[in-house]
């Protein structure tokens, strides 16, 4: 059956920068989500994923209203900049049926009917018709979902769930390496490299190959994290009174690497998720390689998110403070943190004009407040 649909595309375009494109009568909350829980969720601008990467995806928004599409991440922009997502969605407005879910399978996997490069797109879409499968031949290519991702997202139909899949073209790498290194006839289970969430639960895809293990395991956190000697370093700080409350150690994905101190740990995971995804739009839309940090300020305190490790950022909740003040503390606690690692392979985030400062020059910056605080063990004020 053919189906028609609206098409909404975000990528770079020449001399304009990032740009979401959507073809006619696509309402702005559609459009919204498919930035917000699309683009922003499966394009990690701190680690983008390798060249000629790929990938296919199905978001419900409700029973009749469904996204799905395909992500690539081939050529360069204009400046000759390399890893420029290039999302790809369909809209559909109607209820799912069955019949129809098995149709969108087929249309992922063989491709997107038609494929306008960077330099030719226009700010005018069309909606477009897509013809049964045997109709048409895709300008890309595509992937291969696997059975039991089809069979998964069957069930949740049949059951009410709103569907939200991923499979990404990393599966396939990952079991061809593995392929490669194989000498013994001994079965076993290999994870892929793709997430397939339903509903918010994240699984892991196995395809069966012969390896000379009895099981590969997955992998195990890269890193020489330390939770408590971290949590001590919070505490400490907290038990100063210099203006912290409390801090958390979270993963890009937002995920408590400690626990939190001095605050609540599930609210400070909800705000540096969102703090997170912040970041990430505006490193998108600014075309800015790197951040410092994200900070929220206000008369009763502030909150600041900070890139503390390679696989790690810090989020610090603090009462009235001044700023300076709180950028001093902050970078304080991430040389602690990143002193406790083996591998050193990590970077302050601030400034340079906050490296080595002079008790003379922090007293000028002190001098400029009406507030009074406590530094250092010494009472100050204007």
């Amino acid at each position: 059956m053919s189906l028609l649909v609206g098409q909404l595309i975000y990528t770079t375009l020449p001399n304009t920068g990032f740009q979401l494109l959507v073809s006619q009568q696509i309402p702005l909350d559609i459009q919204d989500v498919f930035v917000q829980e699309i683009v922003y969720q499966y394009w990690d601008v701190y680690n983008p994923p390798d060249a000629n990467y790929q990938a296919v995806y199905i978001h419900q928004i409700s029973k009749t209203h469904t996204l799905f599409g395909w992500l690539y991440n081939d050529g360069n922009d204009e400046l000759g900049r390399a890893h420029i997502p290039y999302f790809l969605s369909y809209y559909l407005q109607k209820k799912l049926d069955e019949a129809q879910l098995e149709e969108i399978f087929r249309y992922l996997e063989l491709g997107p009917v038609n494929f306008i490069e960077r330099q030719y797109l226009s700010s005018e879409l069309e909606n477009i018709i897509v013809p049964e499968v045997d109709q048409y031949q895709s300008p890309r290519s595509s992937l291969v979902i696997p059975q039991k991702t089809k069979d998964k997202t069957r069930k949740d139909l049949k059951t009410g769930k709103v569907l939200t899949l991923l499979v990404s073209s990393n599966q396939a790498i990952v079991a061809a390496e593995f392929l490669a290194k194989e000498k013994s006839n001994e079965i076993t289970e290999v994870p892929f490299s793709e997430i397939i969430t339903t509903n918010g639960v994240k699984e892991i895809g196995t395809i069966t190959v012969k390896s000379n293990k009895s099981k590969l395991s997955q992998l195990e956190y890269p890193s020489a994290l330390n939770p408590s000697q971290i949590e001590r370093i919070f505490q400490t700080v907290i038990q100063e009174k210099m203006g912290i409350q409390g801090a958390i150690l979270v993963s890009e994905e937002g995920q408590a690497l400690t626990q939190a101190i001095g605050i609540d740990q599930d609210q400070a995971l909800m705000m540096a998720n969102k703090m997170l995804a912040l970041a990430k739009t505006s490193q998108i839309e600014m075309e800015w390689e790197n951040l410092e940090a994200i900070a929220i300020h206000s008369p009763e305190g502030h909150l600041m998110l900070t890139p503390c490790l390679k696989e790690g950022f810090l989020f610090v909740q603090a009462n009235k403070i001044l700023t300076g003040l709180l950028e001093v503390e902050i970078k304080r606690m991430v040389k602690k943190i990143q002193s406790i690692y083996q591998n050193n392979e990590m970077f302050v985030p601030f400034s340079p004009v906050w490296d080595e400062l002079e008790d003379e020059e922090m007293n000028e910056l002190l001098a400029d407040s009406d507030e009074e605080i406590l530094y250092r063990g010494r009472r100050i004020s204007q």
